[in-house]
């Protein structure tokens, strides 16, 4: 088997066309030596030869990935090295970069190591026992038990919920002067543009069966109510007229949304439909809200502008109140408990 420093140049080639500079190649070894090796020796390391090799070449590869990725970070900040000696000498935050480290040894696909990255950096960032660290935590625990639809469908869920342009994450009040200053003006324009090239990355074809829901529920990645009814096209406007924006932009970029979804075909249509069998009556938890980020950031890059909101806020801002069940409904739950009896062998009475 290759070293550790042969895999990291095998990756920087393949990643970069080039070699990685030398800091991030011993940054990568470091985290490996003194972290990472160790326990993928005690969890796989019963793995025969041609598997080990390979958890080891997806591992190696997950660390040059968040190597870059801390990198970039700490140029940002005053103490270059402070997120990695964290990594380090933090019990939890190490621990976390442990499992993670196994979870992209067993990764089949480049999108699941890519949200194991942004779940690591999102610890290293967090501080101690804060909502973040938790839920970066959660999340790194997740990904081995999620599929790529699993992973699509929470990237569909917290793009519509809570990414979008700066500014526009959090409408400010009606009738403010940041509401109608020429700044907002100009983001509402730019609005519409951007939300269409951003669901195109997206397969927004078929629909979030009761399976997929149920599943991603019982993961911890979204809440799933099946009473819920919640509004797609006040989720998609900013800043809506029926709330009392009335500047040209908020209208048109209004008028913009609902003639979108009202489209007989194309994404439009695709949209409403995946919405209206599944999407409707799920939301993201913390966890599922930073796995669908990532998610994001692996199908359209790193964006400028672009952030994180409030997918809680937003959720709570569009539900109605849970709906009485219709007879039909009732039937179909009826049904639905009936198979599952069978299934499990019982008698229905």
């Amino acid at each position: 088997m290759l070293s550790v420093t042969s895999l990291v140049v095998q990756t920087g080639q393949r990643l970069l066309g080039t070699a990685f500079d030398k800091a991030t190649e011993q940054l990568v070894e470091t985290m490996w030596a003194r972290v990472v090796e160790p326990a993928l020796e005690r969890r796989l390391g019963t793995l025969n030869p041609v598997a080990m090799s390979a958890a080891t070449q997806s591992t190696v590869e997950f660390l040059c990935r968040l190597a870059v990725r801390v990198e970039d970070l700490e140029r940002q900040v005053s103490t270059p090295g402070a997120l990695m000696e964290r990594a380090v000498r933090s019990p939890d935050a190490s621990a976390t970069l442990q499992d993670a480290a196994v979870a992209a040894a067993r990764a089949e696909s480049d999108l699941a190591r890519d949200v194991l990255v942004e779940a690591i950096v999102e610890r290293l960032r967090a501080e101690p026992e804060s909502e973040a660290a938790v839920a970066s935590k959660q999340a790194v625990e997740a990904v081995p038990r999620l599929a790529r639809r699993h992973l699509e469908l929470l990237g569909i869920l917290t793009l519509l919920y809570a990414i979008r342009p700066e500014g526009l994450a959090t409408p400010p009040p009606v009738g403010s002067a940041a509401a109608e200053s020429p700044e907002m003006r100009a983001r509402l324009r730019a609005y519409f543009p951007w939300l269409q090239g951003a669901l195109a990355a997206y397969n927004l074809t078929g629909r979030m069966t009761e399976r997929e829901g149920a599943h991603l529920d019982s993961t911890g990645v979204i809440t799933f109510g099946r009473l819920y009814r919640r509004d797609l096209s006040r989720l998609l406007t900013p800043l809506d007229p029926n709330r009392g924006y009335r500047t040209p932009e908020a209208i048109a970029t209004y008028n913009q949304v609902q003639q979108f979804l009202g489209m007989r075909g194309g994404d439009g249509r695709a949209l409403v439909n995946l919405w209206q069998n599944g999407l409707e009556r799920a939301a993201p938890t913390p966890a599922g809200a930073l796995i669908g980020w990532a998610v994001h950031r692996h199908k359209c890059g790193i964006q400028p502008g672009v952030v994180f909101g409030d997918p809680w806020a937003a959720a709570e801002s569009i539900t109605e109140e849970p709906r009485q069940p219709s007879a039909h409904e009732l039937a179909e739950a009826v049904r639905a408990e009936a198979r599952q009896t069978m299934r499990a062998g019982g008698e229905w009475p």
